[in-house]
Order: C-alpha cells, then structure tokens, then sequence
C-alpha cells in the first residue's frame, strides 16, 4: 500500500454566492417542485479543487452536487467493475479511475496528470465533500430538504446521523412537508 502525507491528497470546494443566490431565494414550494435534473445541473454551483499528489484538477462555477455524486458513483463502479472515469458536464476533460491491487489509478485528461492513491482515501474524501457540501445547504436553507431528490441524498450521505443538529433539521423539514 501507499503512504501518503496527509497533505498529498485534498478537496476543496466553495458554494458561488451570486450564481446562487437566485436560488437560494426561492419560495418554499418552488424546492419541492425541482427535478433531479435541474438540482444536479443547475443549482448550487460552486468552486471545486482537488489536488492528489501534484496532479489538480479545478473547476469554477459548476454544479457542485453534480460532481459529488459523478464522484461517487464513478468509485462505486470501480470498486464492482475496476475502473470508470468521471466527465465534467458540458465540458472536455475527464479523469480516468483504475484500481490497482488496493490503490487507484487516476488519469487526469486532456494531459493535466497521473496519480495513485489508496482507494479508501479517495473515496473517504468525497465522502466527505459530499456531506459537508448537503450539511452547510441544509444548515442556511433547511427547506431545501423539502425536495425529495435532495432528502434522499441528505440521509444517504449520511448528514441526518452526523448529530443531534441535523437528526432535528430533517425531522422538521419532514413535518413541513
């Protein structure tokens, strides 16, 4: 297995507050009323980093629950099949995920690098920026759990178990409904 420093490996994400805040003004009714589609691909957009062992990839005002779950969903497929990539919506490029023994292989395309890392790591980071990035939307506008599409993803990811904090933000949200 690999030894990375911890620094070697990092995610980092911030929400766009002006491409947001038309949404985030919504009226309650309007969240339960958004498809997936429209959640995934036009909402919440945001500044996304990762970084792994001097490869990066960056991306500037994208949908940022879109890519939360291409991530996850593509180390789903690796971890059933050995492989998958993740494409970014509406752009070139794309990043290439091979498992070797216990440690994934990613190609960042078109050329932008090559790195390994132990899967468990990869995969415990977009975890975590998963849940982080549904905790602090839920935490600002808690009628955001109002949309099945996004309740779903809240008790999925895990967020609802985190404390007593959002065990309770959920619950109200669901005698709101």
């Amino acid at each position: 297995m690999i030894e990375l420093p911890r620094d070697s490996l990092s995610i980092s994400w911030s929400l766009d507050g002006e491409s947001n805040g038309r949404l985030m003004g919504r009226k309650e009714a309007g969240w339960a009323k958004l498809e997936e589609w429209e959640i995934r691909e036009r909402a919440f957009l945001g500044d996304f980093s990762l970084k792994l062992q001097g490869a990066e990839v960056r991306k500037s005002r994208y949908p940022l629950i879109d890519l939360a779950l291409s991530f996850h969903g593509a180390l789903s497929q690796v971890a059933m099949d050995g492989s998958s990539y993740v494409d970014f919506l509406g752009e070139s490029g794309r990043i290439v995920l091979s498992l070797k023994d216990e440690n994934l292989n990613l190609r960042i395309h078109p050329g932008r690098g090559f790195a390994e890392v132990p899967f468990i790591h990869l995969y415990s980071e977009v975890c975590k920026f998963q849940r982080s990035l549904l905790d602090i939307l839920t935490t600002h506008r808690p009628e955001v759990l109002q949309n099945h599409f996004i309740e779903y993803l809240y008790r999925v990811s895990g967020v609802r178990e985190m404390g007593e904090v959002q065990f309770h933000r959920h619950l109200s949200a669901m005698h709101e409904k």
